[in-house]
């Protein structure tokens, strides 16, 4: 996630991988000297992603519980889940895992009430 004005979005995705790490990584070593190399990264282009296209998850004017909730139920055998509907974590990573544990024990109960395991 670049934190950064439009315009440096738009820079940031057009240049290589490599490039977007060490820069991450000249940006972490000024608060950590020492940082290791990563062992591993995967560098996301959100802005540009046609499914995306630089979305992110905020909460409207006029939002209100009821219709977040009205949002995460399920449509038939459709389950939602991730980040934009953890209540408490909204915008993180750790919200998406929260939900996406949720569904799956959700749907786990159902299908063992299903065939009654």
């Amino acid at each position: 996630w670049t934190a950064c004005r439009f315009a440096d979005k738009v820079r940031v995705e057009m240049e290589s991988d490599e490039q977007v790490i060490n820069h991450c990584m000249n940006v972490l070593r000024i608060a950590y000297p020492h940082a290791p190399e990563p062992t591993f990264s995967y560098v996301t282009r959100w802005r540009t992603n046609p499914f995306t296209r630089g979305s992110y998850t905020f909460i409207a004017k006029g939002a209100t519980k009821e219709k977040a909730d009205m949002l995460k139920l399920p449509i038939e055998n459709v389950y939602f889940a991730g980040e934009a509907f953890a209540e408490d974590h909204i915008g993180c990573v750790h919200g998406a895992y929260i939900t996406g544990t949720e569904s799956a024990q959700t749907i786990t109960s159902n299908l063992r009430r299903k065939t009654n395991v």
